[in-house]
């Protein structure tokens, strides 16, 4: 007999005429054949925890050979066998889990470290603006007339902060080093952060929190091969609350 009509006669996938006649050979040795059962059965037993069994197979072992505690039991303890002579590698997830159910100080101080180590990347990020209105400004002569119109800003912004695109002179030398500072009308709020740059324009980035209804004035100041900074012009715009 091989060791498959063992399994088969196991899992009950024998019919009944079938069943009747491996009894009937297993009678008819000199001895029954229990170790060669016995090791079908370990083999069996084996497959189903390796997860080596066919999904047919699998439902018809849980269905038709786990019927009796003695078989669960055996299950149980080769399981046992399995887990200490061949561990299997834990998944990342797995190894997630028991991380976080260790004593809390460990997890606590781990996780400190892990925010000291990200938080200059994280907290600039997190922090940044992520949407934008636009804003194109042309430049204004340095002392205008207080009759020339101002883009208008209605408040509050529906983004995070205002991108104003400055216009730059057509006759600034493509190595110009360029600075902006803006104020208000009753103070300097300093300088703003130049975000691009290129031969026709470039970009500053005002927070919407640091605007209030005001008139605005951005300064253009460059400096070229050296030469002393001078200032270019200036940008005006205005913000006002929403009705």
């Amino acid at each position: 007999m091989t060791d498959e009509r063992f399994t088969a006669y196991l899992l009950e996938e024998l019919t009944e005429q079938e069943a009747e006649r491996f009894e009937e050979e297993c009678f008819t040795h000199e001895k029954w054949p229990a170790a060669e059962l016995d090791a079908a059965e370990q083999e069996l037993i084996d497959a189903y925890l390796r997860k080596e069994l066919t999904p047919d197979r699998r439902q018809r072992f849980e269905e038709k050979y786990l019927i009796t505690d003695t078989r669960k039991a055996r299950v149980l303890t080769a399981q046992s066998f399995q887990q200490v002579l061949c561990p299997r590698k834990k998944t990342w997830k797995e190894r997630l889990q028991a991380f976080w159910q260790r004593p809390l100080v460990p997890q606590f101080a781990t996780a400190v470290l892990i925010l000291a180590v990200l938080s200059p990347v994280i907290i600039p990020y997190l922090m940044s603006p992520k949407t934008f209105t636009r804003l194109d400004l042309a430049m204004a002569a340095p002392d205008r007339a207080d009759g020339t119109q101002m883009a208008l800003v209605k408040l509050p912004l529906t983004t995070d902060a205002l991108e104003l695109h400055l216009k730059l002179p057509e006759s600034s030398p493509p190595d110009t080093a360029y600075r902006v500072e803006w104020e208000n009308v009753n103070s300097n709020l300093g300088g703003l952060k130049i975000d691009k740059q290129d031969s026709q324009s470039i970009v500053v980035i005002i927070p919407a929190k640091q605007l209030s209804p005001d008139r605005y004035t951005l300064k253009l100041f460059q400096t070229n091969r050296g030469a002393p900074e001078q200032r270019v012009g200036s940008y005006y715009f205005s913000t006002e609350a929403t009705r």
